[in-house]
């Protein structure tokens, strides 16, 4: 591994590894699916350097702590409650949610967006878990939910927005918040929502919206990138609609087990909160019944198939790069 490399990289050997990250594998061969993470100082970011490795289950992050130390993260598939997936030009993150030893934890990978085709694996295989999908690769039909009014409104989101559901999923609702702008003195116009699109499957929740909008400074900084948040649709314990603490906005409050998202619109869209919610209650008693009966014909959810070869890369799927965006 070349000490200026600024790209993420596949680790097919031991030897391509810093030393500090060596001795964390086992002799095991092939290796598991591997990601080297290098350090990113790009945009005032300080991310350390970082080993990703992905297990039939599970999802194992090494990160370097200080000079020859390293801490260790494991994250069941089962137990990740919502993944963060952002790019701005070539700035990029992942962010996985979920419980490590029983406490509630936050991992954020920073890389560079040329690596994307390297680190797709790590935040797409946790949902295809969370979906029990036994189709696994991406190049099936897109989902035959009408994205077509957003074609005069958001033309980015028209185009990306159904790549973001998985193949084999169903769309159940989609509702949308335009960019939602005011004025200071009538005169000054400043940023209140960006973008933001919110799609229901039968499995999942995923919202995607304008990447880079600061809340603090009220903006949308960059209007290049975005941000998709993906929530397995049986960590939902309850939604709720409440008020938001500006005016005329109200808060889509999803409650999961250890925290709470919640997604900000405009409270002139109350009625389609309102039917987006019961949506989310109807699709989740759904999954929980299909998930009863398939317990009790003895299965569960699992890894149905491997998706990587005898050289332990993913296949790459015919639907060109599978960016979202």
């Amino acid at each position: 591994m070349r000490e200026w490399e600024t790209w993420s990289e596949i680790v097919t050997s031991k030897e391509q590894l810093p030393a500090v990250f060596r001795d964390c594998l086992s002799d095991e061969k092939p290796l598991p699916y591997c990601v080297y993470v290098p350090e990113y100082l790009l945009g005032g970011q300080n991310d350390g350097p970082k080993l990703v490795c992905l297990h039939e289950d599970c999802l194992t992050i090494l990160e370097q702590t200080s000079p020859g130390q390293t801490s260790r993260t494991r994250y069941r598939f089962e137990s990740i409650e919502r993944i963060v997936h952002g790019k701005i030009l070539l700035f990029s993150w992942i962010e996985i949610h979920g419980l490590f030893e029983g406490n509630k934890k936050k991992t954020k990978l920073i890389y560079n967006s040329v690596s994307e085709d390297a680190l797709r694996p790590i935040f797409r295989e946790p949902r295809y878990f969370a979906t029990n999908l036994r189709i696994r690769e991406t190049d099936g039909p897109l989902p035959d939910a009408d994205f077509t009014f957003l074609r005069a409104d958001n033309l980015k989101f028209y185009r990306g927005a159904p790549k973001a559901v998985l193949a084999g999923d169903t769309v159940r609702r989609v509702l949308f918040q335009p960019q939602l702008q005011a004025r200071i003195l009538g005169l000054i116009p400043y940023m209140v929502l960006p973008n933001q699109i919110v799609i229901l499957t039968d499995k999942e929740i995923i919202t995607i919206r304008d990447g880079g909008w600061s809340k603090s400074e009220g903006r949308a900084q960059d209007s290049y990138g975005v941000v998709c948040s993906f929530i397995p649709l049986g960590m939902v314990r309850d939604v709720a609609i409440t008020d938001a603490k500006q005016a005329d906005l109200k808060q889509l409050a999803i409650k999961l087990p250890h925290e709470e998202v919640c997604l900000r619109f405009d409270a002139r869209l109350e009625k389609q909160l309102s039917a987006f919610r019961l949506s989310i209650l109807s699709a989740n008693a759904e999954l929980a019944t299909r998930s009863e009966r398939r317990t009790s014909r003895g299965g569960h959810l699992r890894l149905v198939e491997s998706n990587h070869d005898k050289t332990g890369q993913y296949r790459k799927t015919r639907r060109g790069s599978n960016d979202v965006f």
